[in-house]
């Protein structure tokens, strides 16, 4: 637990899942954590950016689409 299982570059964020599913999006010129974006979806078992729209593969089948940004950001 706690290690970053897949990763993905999106703007200036490195987007990045563990192996319990936690989702964290990390600035790319600091590293530092810049906010979670979700807590459990899962096992990952794929990532993808398109837009504003991060998609998660998860092992069971099931795609997620979670907004990289917030309401009126």
């Amino acid at each position: 637990a706690g290690r970053w299982w897949r990763t993905v570059v999106a703007d200036d964020q490195l987007i990045a899942v563990d192996r319990d599913g936690r989702i964290a999006a990390l600035s790319l010129a600091t590293g530092r954590l810049t906010r979670p974006i979700d807590t459990t979806v899962g096992v990952p078992s794929a990532l993808a950016v398109d837009g504003d729209t991060l998609y998660v593969g998860r092992r069971d089948g099931t795609l997620l689409s979670l907004a990289l940004t917030t309401p009126g950001s």
